[in-house]
């Protein structure tokens, strides 16, 4: 692509706000949350499959 000399790459899809902490602290929580509920889930699956 060609630019004008004084003009510099920015594409329009790059965001350049910024999310509040509480944003980015509920959003940890809710990913961390799904991945303990996944390890648990698995570890209680395989209890009830167990024929021991």
């Amino acid at each position: 692509m060609a630019y004008d000399s004084d003009e510099e790459y920015n594409p329009s899809y790059v965001s350049t706000r910024k999310d509040p902490p509480w944003k980015i602290r509920l959003g940890k929580a809710i990913f961390w949350t799904t991945v303990a509920f996944a390890v648990w889930f698995f570890y209680w699956f395989n209890a009830i499959q167990c024929p021991c």
